[in-house]
């Protein structure tokens, strides 16, 4: 059985070379590249780094590192040199750190959503290890915005009603930054 398991890890990792380039496959957009990323990802992953509130970084099988772009929100900007820090940005950074610090995830992508953006990060819901979506998570303690990138995803509804709750208790960055976050900081 090992050597089947073996030999099929063999076989993928040459198919995957070989339909995108020695690991570049990073912008590709054909089914089969993106099937293979769809594989990469299965299964529990390990988290490796967390660059801020919503973008981690996951340990992939066959030995490569990708970034994820958590599916329906966005948090405010802390690392983009382009742009100021966003109110609340830090404390969604430390929220994510502190939940994901250590973890193994589990990423479920939505059919009805891009399976990766400009920047080659893949577009998932991270599931944590004890069942909770992190996606959903951040938007119901206030730290995330839902956030439609192109077009509309399954969950879409159900985040922008999250959201709703918590604008109207005012949690997390609804207390702090006021009703229009997203614009400016306080």
């Amino acid at each position: 059985m090992f050597l089947c398991k073996k030999t099929l890890g063999i076989f993928l990792l040459c198919l995957l070379s070989t339909f995108s380039g020695a690991y570049g496959y990073a912008k590709l957009e054909k089914p089969v590249s993106l099937w293979l990323l769809r594989l990469a990802a299965g299964g529990e992953r390990p988290v490796v780094h967390v660059a801020d509130g919503d973008t981690i970084r996951v340990s992939m099988r066959f030995g490569k590192d990708r970034s994820i772009r958590l599916l329906g929100i966005d948090t405010p900007e802390t690392v983009d040199p382009r742009r100021p820090g966003g109110c609340f940005g830090q404390e969604a950074s430390a929220k994510t750190k502190e939940v994901m610090s250590g973890k193994s995830v589990r990423l479920e992508f939505d059919d009805s959503a891009d399976t990766l953006d400009d920047h080659g990060r893949l577009i998932a819901y991270v599931w944590l290890p004890d069942g909770k979506m992190l996606n959903r998570l951040l938007i119901d303690s206030g730290y995330a915005f839902e956030y439609t990138y192109r077009r509309p995803y399954s969950l879409q509804k159900d985040f922008r009603g999250a959201e709703a709750v918590a604008k109207v208790k005012k949690v997390g960055l609804w207390g702090v930054c006021g009703p229009n976050p997203k614009r400016k900081n306080p």
